[in-house]
């Protein structure tokens, strides 16, 4: 479920306020709220997934230089190397025809 940032915008004041005016009132009213998220996704393979999404959107952009992929994603070309073979990203793009790594 996903709110509108405007939802989003009244909820974060209302949260760092402590306090927050009902729909249609005007009187103030003091809370202590908290919000609890949950998900079933394993946050490990999210940010997994998360991370190669980028490696490939940049390696795209770039037309497969890794030296500007790398910058621009603010890591080392050692360390975009490391990630796109972890994440089998070079075989994802090998068979792709936009470019070859």
């Amino acid at each position: 479920m996903f709110l509108s940032l405007e939802v989003q915008a009244k909820l974060l004041c209302a949260l760092q306020e402590k306090e927050f005016e009902r729909v249609g009132g005007s009187q103030i009213i003091k809370s202590d709220g908290r919000i609890l998220a949950t998900t079933n996704k394993t946050l490990e393979k999210a940010v997994e997934i998360l991370e190669r999404d980028r490696i490939v959107d940049s390696l795209k952009m770039m037309r497969g230089n890794m030296a500007k992929s790398a910058n621009t994603l603010g890591i080392t070309e050692r360390q975009i190397a490391y990630k796109a073979k972890k994440g089998g990203v070079a075989r994802r793009l090998q068979y792709s025809n936009c470019f070859r790594l």
